[in-house]
């Protein structure tokens, strides 16, 4: 079944780990390829040698760190212990993340300004060109 919407991610439970959540949501809503998915990643999160491995990634796919995002950017994320975190951007104004928050392979859409709220602080954000 194709996913075609926010709504769609948000309505069904996910397997795989925030990455490959994130590579679905970008070839799906915003017809970007990013092979996230190539990465061996714990479901209880990354660890900062794999979200560096990650930004390397982006980096070397054609995407750059950008100040001001627009949907369809990843947003690099971390916890307090430094295990980090992948989402991507669906809107702007506020802005709202959508990625896999916990192990339970549900969806979730948070704004930027709350993550704190929820244990994770931002990174930052890449383009990743179509």
């Amino acid at each position: 079944m194709s996913l075609q919407s926010t709504d769609d991610f948000l309505a069904k439970s996910h397997k795989g780990n925030c990455a490959t959540f994130a590579a679905e949501v970008l070839a799906q809503l915003f017809g970007k390829s990013l092979r996230l998915e190539q990465f061996t990643i714990p479901l209880e999160g990354l660890t900062s040698e794999n979200a560096q491995r990650i930004a390397d990634t982006v980096a070397r796919d054609a995407a750059k760190r950008v100040a001001v995002p627009i949907p369809g950017d990843i947003a690099l994320m971390h916890r307090p212990d430094g295990r980090a975190h992948v989402g991507v951007v669906i809107s702007i104004g506020p802005v709202v993340i959508l990625h896999l928050a916990d192990t339970s392979g549900r969806a979730h859409a948070t704004a930027v300004h709350t993550l704190q709220r929820f244990g994770l602080a931002l990174d930052g954000f890449y383009r990743v060109t179509p």
